[in-house]
């Protein structure tokens, strides 16, 4: 049996126009500037990149970044990648049209409220600090357990991308209201034959928010896009950090400048 075998005996359709479509408008529209200054035309599209450890959750994230720099352009495409949404508000924005931020181990997160708070307002946020009303967020959370995970983030995800079912009864079940019965034989066979035909690895079954279920061919990414949050953070002072945290995410700005207010 080989690869294209396989493949027809998955039963999902291949989605990928509806998934690119659905996730990442036209740069046009991402271009457009409002008519008023209060307006806020920023577009923020969240996606749970669920699985087991070592499935391909990094590598498929890895790739959805470089199908964005495929589509709009490296200079369009500011990547980063941390494991803390506090870090990612407060160092892993800049003024490109296109800004990704990679979740990692985010499982197991305990975020403040304040954090949480701030990254449904990072929009908001974005556009206070580089003064820009329009652009695209993209925000990839890697998980591999929904028990554990923040509700805030699982219910207000755009797409949900499974690389794996889990033994988990309350893992399982969820994974099966997600993608039906058709998902969950296409991700059994995924599973158990991608390590003897690695060309299987590129394809994940996902779910979006308005219920269509399909199927994701993301091929490994060629080159690495994304830059690690930590590096970025090391650039600052302990002082410019203090400063960033309190403006940011309580907007207070107790020391500006090196300086008290």
């Amino acid at each position: 049996m080989d690869t294209e075998d396989i493949i027809k005996k998955l039963k999902l359709p291949l989605s990928n126009d509806y998934f690119d479509d659905y996730l990442f408008p036209d740069i046009s529209i991402i271009n457009k500037v409002p008519s008023n200054d209060y307006d806020n035309a920023i577009i923020h599209k969240k996606i749970i990149n669920y699985g087991d450890t070592g499935t391909g959750k990094s590598s498929l994230a890895r790739s959805l970044v470089e199908k964005l720099v495929n589509k709009y352009g490296v200079d369009n495409v500011n990547a980063v990648e941390s494991n803390s949404i506090e870090n990612a508000i407060l160092y892993g924005l800049n003024n490109k049209p296109i800004q990704v931020h990679i979740l990692e181990d985010f499982t197991l997160k305990d975020e403040s409220r304040d954090t949480l708070r701030s990254y449904f307002r990072i929009r908001n946020i974005w556009k206070k600090e580089y003064n820009r009303s329009n652009g695209l967020i993209v925000s990839i959370f890697n998980l591999h357990r929904f028990y554990s995970s923040m509700v805030e983030v699982r219910s207000t995800a755009n797409v949900l991308i499974i690389r794996s079912d889990s033994i988990n009864p309350y893992d399982h079940s969820h994974l099966k209201k997600m993608i039906g019965d058709d998902g969950i034989n296409d991700l059994r066979i995924l599973e158990e034959l991608r390590d003897n035909y690695p060309e299987l690895k590129d394809y994940s079954p996902f779910r979006t928010r308005s219920k269509l279920v399909g199927l994701l061919k993301l091929p490994l990414s060629k080159v690495n896009y994304v830059n690690d949050v930590k590096d970025i953070i090391k650039s600052y002072s302990l002082i410019e950090r203090m400063v960033k945290r309190n403006d940011i995410l309580y907007g207070i700005g107790l020391i500006k400048g090196g300086c008290f207010r």
